[in-house]
C-alpha cells in the first residue's frame, strides 16, 4: 500500500572512526518526506508471526528495500491490567481487550535503529527510530494511517514537538532546574543498573473518544498499546523504567462523563484538577503511579512536575488527533517524571540537532540530566524493583562526560568515557569508536596503555567548550555519548560586555552563576602582573557564601590587568575574610590611590565602588598592603560595568566560530547565538536599508526562525574577521509568508540566485570555501522581485577552514613584500622598503584619545600631557597598508586638538599611525562606517 512518511533528520556533521554506514542503513537515513510504497505484512502473515517462537523477524520494504527487524516479545500489561467502559447507565463495565502483542527490537544490520512493533488483533503498527533521528511511524489500521489527508496534521505535529509544548504545564515550571554540572567530571549513574516498573493508567474523555477514534473502542486501546510500548522504547534505555498499562477508563457517553458534565472538553487546569480527584477516590482503583487523561477539544497539555505516585501523579493532554496526542502526551508524563521545559543543560546529537524529552528538536532521546532526573524520581517512587532487565536487548546509553582542562597547566587530560554510562541489560561496556578530531579541532587519541581511556589535546589558540563524540558497546548494540570539554587558559574577554564578574580562588571553588573564577594562574586578557599571589579557600557554608569563601591574597605589591573596551566603567570589589582581620589595604586604579586604610573585623566583608575612565584598552587595578598587624591584602571578588550607551560590537578575531541569530534587539535569542540587528555598529554592520520582524513563538518556531531581517533594496552586511578559508552557512526564509527570487553574493560570488521559500520552509545557503583576503567579510542580500519582493535572513554560521596560501604563518595576515622577510600588508614601513617595529605600548598610550570611532566620517585625535609637542605628523593606512592621507601638526586646527576628514574614502577599516619627534609612533585601529 502507499502512505507518507515522515522523516526529520539534519546533515551528518561528524563520522565515528571505526563504523562503516551500510548502503540500508545509509538508504533508511535519506528517505525524505514524500509517497513512498511500503510493504508491511498481511493479515495472515500477522497470524503466522504471532504463532512463532519468542524471537522474531519482520521483513518490511521502504522504497523497494527490505529491512528486516529483529524482535523481542514484550508486554506492556501489568497485573491489574483492564478495560472499564463508562457508558450511558454510568456503571463502570470491565470489557474484554482483543487480542495484542507488543515487540521491541532494531533493524537487521542497523543494530542503532531501535524498533517497536503493536499487533492489535490482526492490525499491526510499526515506530521506528534511528541513531540518525530519523522517526518512522507505519500502520494498517486505515484511520490511524499516514495518508495525503493527514498530512498537513502530521506536519503540524513535527513543529508542536519542536517548541510548542513550551506553552503547556504549570506556573511553577518556569522555575528551571539548577544543576551543578559544571563541577562534575561526569554526571553518576545512581540506579544500580536495575529497572524500577510504573504503572499507568488512562482515562479517555467522551470529547477523545468521539473526535480523536470515531467512537472505536478498538482503536482506542491500540494506540495506548502503542504509545507505552514507544514509551518504553525510550524510557527503559535512558531512564531505566519500564511502564505498564493497569486500568484504561473509556467514557462512551456524553450524559455520564465528568468532563463532559463540566462543560470542559479540553486540556485545562481545571480538568487536571478533575482527573485527579477522580482517580484519587479510588474509583478505578489505587494502584497506578501516574495517569494520563486525554481530551478530545484540544489545548495542549498540562501536568505536575515530579509527581510520580504521589496523590498530584495526573496529566491532560490533547494533539488534534489520535497519534498526534503520543507526543503530547509523552511530554506531559516528562513532566509528571519531573522534568521542566528545556530541562537541565542542553545537549547537541552528533548531527549538530537538540534533542530530550523537552527539548525543542528530536524527542527519540533523553538529554542526560533528563535522565538523570528521571532514576532520581523513580528511586524515590516506591516503584517495583525488577533487576536488569531480560525482556530483550537494550542499547546502552552514552551518559554525558564534562571535563576541565588548563592549558596554562596541562597540554592534554585523560578521560575515561564509558564510566558513567550504563546499560538496562546490566551488560558489559567497551568503547567501540570516537570521533579523532573534536568539534573546535582538538585531537582524540587512545591511551597506550589502555585503549578504552581516550586523550584529548585542545586546538592552539582555543579557550571555551568543545566537545566531540564516542560509541559504547554492550556486545550487540552500540549508542553514542558526547564529552564536553572545558577547556581554559589565557583569557579572551568578549569586548561587547557591558559588564564582568569575577569571584577570586582556587580553580576548585565553586562559583556564583555569571561569574568567572580568578586564580593566580590567570592569563591572557586577563592577568596578574609586579608580584605572586595565592588563592585560599574557607569552605564557609552560609548563602551566596561562594562570594566570600575564598580570595586572592599577597604580601607583595601586584596589579590585575583586564582588556576592556574604552570608556567610562563602575568598579565594584569586595574584601573580607571569615578567618583573619585585615589592615592598611590599599586600591589604585588606573593610577589613581581610590582606598587606602582598608579594614575588616572576622566575618567582616566590604563593598567598594568607584568611577573610572579607560582609554587604553586596559583597566589597571593594583593592590597593596601598607603594613600593620596583617600585612596581607586580599580580594573577594569584583564587578565591572559600563556607563556609556555606545556599544558598538567588536570582533572576537581569535575564535574560529561564530554564530548569529538575525532579529529584532527584544526577540528570543538561540542559545550560544550572538543577536544581530538592524542597527548593530561597529565591527559588524550593516550598508543598507534594512528591518526587523519577529513573528512570535507560535506554531512552535524555534528562536531562530521566529525572527529575521528582511528588505527590498540591496544591503551588504560587513563583518571584520581574520584573513583565511571560511565556512559560511545562511538560512533564507519566513515562518509565515513565502518568498521568492532571494540572492545571496558572498565576497562577489553570487551563491544563491532566485531562491524560493514556502512559508515555514527555511532555505540553506552554503558556501563551503570562501576566500577573505582583506579582513572585511561581505555579504550582500538582494531580491530580484517575484511575488514577494523583499530577501529574508533567519541564521548566520561562519567557521573558520585554514590560513590562505600565501599565509605563511596562518596569523591571518598575508605577507606580500618581495625585499623584506615577512612584511606584513598591513605594517608600517620605513623609507627603505622594510618594516621597524611599530609598539602600541609606548609612553605615549596613555596621553592620546582617539574619537569617535568607530566614526560616521569625522575623527578626533586629542592629545594630553604635552604629547602635541612631540606629535610631527599622523598617517591614515587603509587595511592593505596604502598611504591614503597625512595631516601634519601645524595643519590643524588646535595643538592639542587634530581632526582627520575620512568621508572622501570607501567605508571600512583603516589603520591610523601617529608619528612623534622621537622617533616612537603609535598605532590605532580606526573603523569608518
Amino acid at each position: 500500500m502507499k502512505m507518507k512518511l515522515y522523516q526529520f533528520f539534519a546533515q551528518i556533521l561528524c563520522v565515528f572512526l571505526i563504523p562503516v554506514v551500510s548502503n540500508s542503513q545509509s538508504a533508511l537515513n535519506n528517505l525524505q518526506e514524500g509517497l513512498y510504497s511500503v510493504s508491511i505484512p498481511s493479515k495472515s502473515e500477522v497470524l503466522d508471526f504471532r504463532k512463532n517462537s519468542r524471537k522474531k523477524t519482520l521483513s518490511l520494504k521502504i522504497d523497494g528495500r527490505d529491512y528486516t527487524l529483529i524482535l523481542d516479545k514484550s508486554s506492556v500489561k501489568s497485573k491489574n491490567f483492564r478495560i472499564l467502559i463508562q457508558d450511558k447507565s454510568d456503571e463502570l463495565k470491565e470489557i474484554e481487550a482483543k487480542d495484542f502483542y507488543t515487540y521491541t527490537g532494531y533493524i537487521k544490520g542497523i543494530p542503532e535503529a531501535s524498533a517497536s512493533v503493536v499487533i492489535y488483533d490482526e492490525e499491526i503498527s510499526v515506530n521506528i527510530k534511528t541513531n540518525e533521528n530519523a522517526v518512522f511511524e507505519i500502520n494498517s489500521r486505515k484511520e490511524m494511517s499516514l495518508s495525503s489527508k493527514t498530512k498537513l496534521v502530521a506536519k503540524k505535529v513535527s513543529l508542536e514537538a519542536k517548541g510548542l509544548f513550551d506553552s503547556c504545564g504549570l506556573k511553577d515550571e518556569k522555575t528551571k532546574l539548577s544543576l551543578k554540572s559544571k563541577n562534575q567530571n561526569a554526571l553518576k549513574n545512581n540506579s544500580g543498573e536495575t529497572i524500577k516498573q510504573a504503572e499507568i493508567g488512562f482515562d479517555i474523555s467522551y470529547s477523545a473518544y468521539k473526535n480523536r477514534y470515531n467512537e472505536d473502542i478498538n482503536a482506542v486501546n491500540a494506540n495506548i498499546i502503542e504509545f507505552v510500548n514507544q514509551v518504553n522504547n525510550l524510557w527503559i534505555r535512558d531512564a531505566l523504567v519500564e511502564h505498564l498499562i493497569g486500568t484504561i477508563v473509556i467514557r462512551t457517553d456524553p450524559s455520564t462523563c465528568p468532563y463532559e458534565l463540566a462543560g470542559d472538553t479540553r486540556a485545562t487546569i481545571p480538568n487536571l484538577g478533575r482527573v485527579k480527584d477522580i482517580w484519587n477516590s479510588g474509583v478505578h482503583g489505587d494502584t497506578h503511579n501516574l495517569a494520563a487523561l486525554q481530551v478530545g477539544g484540544g489545548g495542549g497539555g498540562w501536568a505536575g512536575v515530579g509527581t510520580v505516585s504521589t496523590e498530584s501523579k495526573y496529566s491532560v493532554s490533547d494533539g488534534g488527533s489520535a497519534s498526534a496526542w503520543k507526543s503530547f502526551a509523552q511530554h506531559e508524563i516528562g513532566h509528571t517524571w519531573g522534568l521542566v521545559h528545556n530541562h537541565g543543560i542542553q545537549e547537541i546529537t552528533p548531527n549538530d540537532q537538540q534533542f530530550g524529552i523537552m527539548w525543542p528538536g528530536i524527542h527519540t532521546r533523553a538529554t542526560s540530566d533528563e535522565a538523570a532526573t528521571m532514576m532520581d524520581i523513580a528511586n524515590n517512587a516506591s516503584l517495583t524493583d525488577i533487576g536488569s532487565y531480560t525482556a530483550e536487548n537494550i542499547a546502552p546509553y552514552g551518559n554525558r562526560d564534562w571535563v576541565d582542562i588548563n592549558i596554562l597547566e596541562e597540554s592534554n587530560i585523560a578521560i575515561d568515557v564509558i564510566a558513567n554510562d550504563y546499560d538496562a541489560n546490566a551488560d558489559n561496556l567497551s568503547l567501540h569508536s570516537f570521533n579523532p578530531i573534536s568539534f573546535n579541532s582538538g585531537a582524540i587519541t587512545t591511551d597506550p596503555t589502555n585503549p578504552e581511556i581516550l586523550i584529548y589535546t585542545p586546538p592552539n589558540e582555543f579557550t571555551g567548550v568543545d566537545r566531540f563524540y564516542y560509541e559504547v558497546s554492550d556486545g550487540n548494540t552500540t549508542n553514542w555519548g558526547v564529552v564536553y570539554v572545558n577547556v581554559t587558559g589565557p583569557v579572551v574577554i568578549d569586548n561587547n560586555a557591558l559588564s564582568y564578574k569575577y569571584d577570586f580562588g582556587p580553580k576548585e571553588s565553586l562559583t556564583l552563576s555569571g561569574y568567572t573564577i580568578v586564580t593566580p594562574n590567570i592569563g591572557g586578557d586577563v592577568y596578574w602582573s609586579g608580584g605572586t599571589v595565592e588563592a585560599i579557600n574557607r569552605e564557609l557554608f552560609f548563602s551566596d557564601s561562594q562570594l566570600y569563601e575564598d580570595f586572592v591574597t599577597s604580601s607583595e605589591t601586584v596589579v590585575f590587568n583586564h582588556k576592556i573596551r574604552n570608556g567610562n566603567w563602575t568598579v565594584s570589589f569586595e574584601v573580607g575574610d571569615a578567618d583573619a582581620q585585615r589592615d592598611m589595604m590599599q586600591v589604585k586604579i588606573e593610577g589613581d590611590i581610590v582606598e587606602s586604610n582598608i579594614e575588616t573585623d572576622y566575618y567582616e566583608f566590604k563593598t567598594f565602588t568607584h568611577e573610572v575612565v579607560v582609554t587604553d584598552g586596559e583597566l589597571n587595578i593594583e593592590f597593596s598592603d601598607n603594613g600593620g598587624m596583617n600585612p596581607n591584602w586580599m580580594i573577594n571578588s569584583l564587578e565591572l560595568n559600563t556607563t556609556d550607551e555606545n556599544t558598538d560590537y567588536i570582533v572576537n578575531t581569535r575564535v574560529r566560530k561564530y554564530n548569529y541569530d538575525f532579529g529584532t534587539k527584544d526577540s528570543r535569542i538561540h542559545r550560544q547565538f550572538t543577536r544581530i540587528t538592524p542597527n548593530i555598529a561597529g565591527e559588524i554592520y550593516w550598508d543598507g536599508n534594512i528591518s526587523a520582524t519577529d513573528r512570535g513563538r507560535a506554531g512552535g518556531i524555534n528562536e531562530i526562525n521566529q525572527d529575521f531581517i528582511h528588505s527590498n533594496e540591496t544591503a551588504t552586511l560587513r563583518h571584520k574577521i581574520k584573513n583565511g578559508i571560511w565556512k559560511i552557512v545562511i538560512n533564507l526564509g519566513d515562518k509565515d509568508i513565502a518568498r521568492d527570487m532571494m540572492d545571496v553574493e558572498i565576497e562577489g560570488v553570487l551563491y544563491a540566485n532566485n531562491v524560493n521559500s514556502a512559508a515555514q520552509e527555511f532555505i540553506y545557503v552554503n558556501a563551503d570555501r570562501v576566500e577573505v583576503r582583506d579582513g572585511i567579510l561581505d555579504i550582500k542580500f538582494s531580491d530580484n522581485g517575484g511575488v514577494d519582493p523583499d530577501w529574508a535572513v533567519t541564521r548566520l554560521s561562519i567557521e573558520y577552514i585554514e590560513a590562505l596560501a600565501d599565509d605563511d604563518d596562518a596569523d591571518g595576515v598575508i605577507n606580500t613584500s618581495d625585499n623584506c622577510a615577512n612584511t606584513s600588508s598591513t605594517e608600517i614601513v620605513d623609507n627603505n622598503g622594510c618594516p621597524r617595529s611599530l609598539s602600541v605600548e609606548t609612553l605615549y598610550k596613555n596621553d592620546i584619545v582617539v574619537y569617535p570611532n568607530p566614526t560616521q566620517g569625522v575623527i578626533n585625535v586629542q592629545l594630553n600631557n604635552g604629547v602635541n609637542h612631540s606629535l610631527t605628523n599622523m598617517s591614515l593606512y587603509s587595511i592593505e597598508g596604502k598611504e591614503v592621507l597625512v595631516l601634519n601638526k601645524d595643519s590643524s586646527e588646535s595643538n592639542n586638538l587634530l581632526k582627520m576628514d575620512l568621508t572622501k574614502f570607501n567605508k571600512g577599516f583603516y589603520v591610523l599611525k601617529l608619528n612623534f619627534s622621537d622617533g616612537q609612533s603609535l598605532v590605532k585601529k580606526v573603523v569608518y562606517k
